[in-house]
């Protein structure tokens, strides 16, 4: 219902983030994406959802046919579908981070019940819903941050039970999760690479011998550089660092207002009111549970990288000085949901609620209500906001899709405008506006080649020229009426 353009969304009637970022971003640097060569777009640096994105946008171009338009033209005439197949995609890899959630809680609880649970509680939270179709790393990150410790802990048991084979396959495996985490968001998973190195080398260090945890620290640390060779092919960490490095720098300056640390409904606070409830019973559950894990080094370990995720929340959340970038959170969620199934199922024991059946059910479905209520509601309102400005964006949309290969949108435009090379720059601000794609950007002169494709499709006419075409049509986002025109007719880029 909104699958691309720039608009401001919103959280029950407050401004939240931009639309297109950083959705846009990632699609237009998908687009052009070439091994050995620096990406348009750096991300964070996100080198394992742009070929992903890349893969949507060729296979959407062979399985149309349309092999008489290029690449580029193809997908700028279609760019809603591009959008809105890469945004299933997303919603896709976050049902693959809930596989892996429950992977990691059954690893860590034994318990079917509770790890089922967690995964549903994660499910339901106000991060996973608010973004589970946003073009972003979250669910990745998730993703590989589960499977890197479900290695681990599998390599452990292989090494432990004498299979010495599947120990090394177990530990390479935890080395390629790791190092792809830390491609896809450098700040939350950069330093797994280096803890979990370590924790294959020391974790249950005096049950597996020497000879075995050092051959499979070498093959950790094997997999791990042959995975970041491999992604450092899309990745331009010169530029990279500079870049991120000085924004790192600019969000030291602290402003707070208390008020934005009480819990409301306004897109500052949101956080506080919707996922507050859950914090707090997985956060004691967390607590309860290192006192009687069955296998402490395990809950060690694992609480002490929740611990760093906690501290990077904190830290962006007082540089922001309030709870708007609650993406952050969305690490620290999974892993406390872990906590929160084990929590959940010891009070379901404790006072008697059976744990299957239709009752079983009801009881869950209260119990996650209560704490996801107000997550839920608020991503209902806020995605039917983004629908509602969508719809000044439509004729435009189907105006291209209708293109022939000779001809262009004509736009007219007001009385006395000359026509001419120069007077494009009347409708660059809408135009740019429909696909979002915004470039240059500060760290990389290139243009995008499917953003200047995307604008070129769109010129501006007198009225004269549209004024008897039996499609014209009124595009609210331009303030004007449109119409397919032969490309000769208007003016150009």
């Amino acid at each position: 219902m909104a699958p691309v353009g720039a608009w401001p969304n919103e959280i029950h009637g407050r401004r939240a983030w931009l639309e297109n970022d950083p959705g846009s971003f990632y699609v237009a640097s998908a687009h052009e994406l070439a091994w050995g060569e620096s990406p348009l777009f750096l991300g964070h640096p996100g080198a394992t959802l742009t070929p992903l994105l890349w893969g949507v946008q060729s296979a959407f171009y062979r399985v149309s046919g349309e092999t008489e338009k290029s690449f580029t033209r193809f997908t700028a005439q279609n760019l809603p579908t591009v959008f809105f197949l890469s945004k299933l995609t997303m919603t896709f890899l976050h049902l693959l981070s809930f596989a892996a959630l429950f992977a990691l809680a059954r690893r860590l609880l034994d318990d079917d019940a509770a790890a089922t649970i967690a995964t549903l509680a994660y499910a339901t939270s106000l991060p996973v819903l608010y973004f589970v179709s946003r073009i972003s790393v979250e669910p990745l990150l998730v993703t590989f941050f589960a499977l890197s410790f479900v290695a681990v802990w599998r390599y452990q048991d292989a090494a432990l039970s004498g299979r010495s084979g599947s120990a090394y396959a177990l530990s390479a495996l935890a080395g390629f999760a790791a190092v792809s985490g830390a491609v896809t968001k450098l700040n939350f998973l950069g330093l797994l690479p280096f803890f979990l190195g370590f924790y294959v080398i020391r974790g249950r260090a005096s049950r597996i011998e020497l000879r075995t945890r050092t051959i499979a620290l070498l093959a950790f640390v094997s997999a791990s550089g042959l995975a970041l060779a491999c992604y450092s092919q899309v990745i331009d960490w010169g530029v990279f660092a500079s870049f991120w490095g000085g924004m790192a720098k600019k969000r030291l300056v602290f402003q707070w207002e208390l008020a934005d640390f009480v819990p409301g409904l306004e897109a500052r606070r949101i956080l506080l009111a919707a996922e507050l409830p859950f914090f707090i019973v997985a956060s004691v559950s967390w607590g309860l549970y290192l006192r009687t894990a069955e296998d402490p080094d395990r809950a060690m370990w694992f609480s002490a990288y929740i611990i760093y995720l906690l501290l990077l929340f904190a830290y962006r959340i007082v540089a922001e000085g309030n709870f708007l970038p609650f993406h952050y959170f969305l690490p620290a969620q999974a892993a406390l949901s872990v906590f929160f199934g084990w929590g959940t199922l010891q009070i379901a024991r404790k006072i008697g609620v059976p744990m299957a059946g239709t009752a079983a059910t009801i009881g869950l479905i209260a119990w996650l209500g209560l704490h996801h209520a107000v997550g839920v509601w608020t991503a209902i309102e806020s995605r039917l906001h983004d629908a509602a400005v969508y719809a000044d964006h439509r004729p435009a949309f189907a105006l291209l899709r209708r293109l022939g290969p000779r001809e262009r949108v004509g736009v007219a435009t007001p009385a006395g405008v000359p026509q001419g090379r120069g007077s494009l720059s009347q409708l660059s601000p809408g135009v740019v506006a429909l696909h979002g794609i915004f470039y240059p950007l500060p760290w990389d002169p290139r243009l995008s080649i499917l953003g200047r494709e995307v604008s070129g499709l769109f010129a501006p006419v007198a009225y004269e020229e549209i004024a008897s075409s039996p499609e014209r049509t009124f595009v609210p986002l331009f303030k004007a009426e449109a119409a397919i025109v032969p490309a000769a007719k208007s003016a150009p880029p």
